[in-house]
């Protein structure tokens, strides 16, 4: 996760002065790739937005031979597709995929969390008609866009339903579906088959909202492996795990790239 590899407090953030840096650094840990991050907090900076970022990101990515195969758009949390910010939203989802494609963007995650948290039915019917108004520019550029929400499996599997298009998933979220479902993570998992898109992988215990160093919390990372081999999961898996004050941030994300390997590869 795009910010991670940064020496920072935060967590959700773009790393205006070491984004370049980062892809030299994870190609030094080992990883494939890095999930860009596209934030509400000066938006308009991220190289994503302009021709030359386009360019400097493509050449930065070649240089490490890091991809940028998926974006988190967590500008849409301020931002969602309901009442007065859906023209707004619309228009900038669009341009995230035209040029995400330009730097190898294949899922686009939109968060329905915070501000943008689906509450009612009425929120998922106006949802579902101004976010598939950008199905058309999505399917010009073969991009899936990656739902994340609160809503228990069946539920938004309902809600995924709604679209009726191919190109709209889900991207879950290990460490926050432990905090809202506890050990039913796994059957979860199971229900969405095939919708998940990506995985983000978090530590948390059931019921909290912080996140912990993996192998801290409650998610039952063996088991969850495991279950998402068995429903033929084959897309990223994602870091978004927690930081360490004890730990620097490229030793703590070593120590988290040998832990999912660990577990996920025997």
């Amino acid at each position: 996760m795009q910010g991670r590899l940064s020496p920072s407090e935060e967590l959700m953030f773009f790393p205006f002065a070491t984004w370049e840096k980062e892809f030299a650094i994870a190609q030094d840990i080992g990883f494939d790739a890095i999930e860009w991050a596209f934030y509400e907090t000066d938006y308009e900076k991220n190289p994503i937005l302009s021709e030359k970022g386009i360019e400097r990101i493509n050449h930065i990515a070649k240089k490490y031979n890091i991809r940028t195969d998926t974006l988190c758009a967590g500008y849409f949390i301020q931002h969602g597709f309901t009442g007065d910010n859906t023209e707004k939203s619309v228009a900038m989802l669009k341009q995230l995929i035209q040029n995400g494609s330009q730097i190898g963007v294949k899922i686009i995650l939109i968060p329905f969390l915070g501000d943008s948290e689906i509450k009612n039915e009425k929120q998922k019917e106006e949802t579902v008609k101004n976010l598939s108004t950008c199905l058309k520019t999505a399917e010009q550029h073969d991009t899936l866009l990656a739902l994340e929400t609160s809503l228990p499996a069946k539920e938004l599997k309902d809600f995924v339903g709604m679209f009726k298009h191919p190109l709209i998933k889900v991207y879950y979220d290990v460490g926050n579906c432990t905090t809202l479902v506890g050990n039913k993570v796994l059957n979860e998992i199971r229900a969405l088959g095939n919708l998940i898109a990506a995985v983000h992988i978090k530590d948390r215990k059931c019921g909290g909202t912080t996140s912990l160093p993996l192998g801290r919390g409650d998610a039952d990372f063996p088991n969850i492996f495991r279950v998402l081999k068995e429903i033929g999961f084959d897309g990223p898996l994602v870091l978004e795990a927690a930081r360490d004050k004890n730990v620097d941030d490229i030793a703590l994300n070593k120590e988290y790239l040998k832990f999912v390997k660990d577990n996920a590869l025997p």
